[in-house]
């Protein structure tokens, strides 16, 4: 038998931060696939995305998907390149701590893999037609108390895990809630 040795990377200098875990993780996972397509500056914000099959993807794969830093509440715009916004990507404001609302456009119907975790301020999130959650993209959102998800079907897996302030969630068309997906919120009866 032959034994392997593997090194493992050395962790980031300012990478300590529990905030900051979840989106090394993230990129540790998945890595940065390909590169920033398009951006577009709406309001005071600056958004990264693509455009797939004539619909717009906030973000790019692990990288944060809006700059300048988002404080407070953001307004994800519902059109990006002339096409409407339909899904955010992977990772795309993983990590964010500084988000504490977001409102997503009624065009929005697929939130991606890891989308807000991290988020530990964040308390609420406006999902009025996303029919599709990925795996963790809220874990760790320590600060989210309500969610009210009307039109989702597919809850993956680990989706919430973590929210400890999570008391309220509604969901009435759910068909699919992947393993662990409210594991950690204790919050929740």
């Amino acid at each position: 038998t032959k034994a392997t040795t593997a090194a493992v990377p050395a962790a980031a200098p300012n990478a300590t931060s529990a905030m900051a875990r979840p989106a090394q993780l993230f990129r540790r996972r998945f890595g940065r696939e390909g590169s920033p397509c398009l951006t577009e500056t709406v309001g005071e914000y600056t958004w990264t995305y693509r455009i797939k099959d004539d619909v717009a993807e906030i973000g790019n794969r692990g990288s944060v998907a809006i700059s300048p830093k988002p404080k407070g509440t953001i307004t994800v715009p519902s059109t990006l390149g002339g096409k409407p916004v339909t899904s955010v990507g992977n990772g795309a404001f993983s990590g964010c701590s500084w988000i504490k609302r977001v409102a997503l456009p009624v065009s929005m119907t697929n939130i991606g893999e890891y989308v807000f975790s991290g988020c530990g301020a964040l308390v609420n999130v406006e999902m009025p037609n996303v029919t599709e959650i990925g795996a963790r993209a809220f874990s760790g959102c320590s600060g989210l108390a309500s969610v009210t998800m009307p039109n989702v079907i597919s809850v993956g897996g680990y989706a919430f895990d973590g929210c400890c302030g999570l008391k309220n969630v509604e969901m009435t068309n759910v068909t699919e809630i992947g393993a662990g997906a409210f594991s950690g919120c204790s919050g929740l009866k």
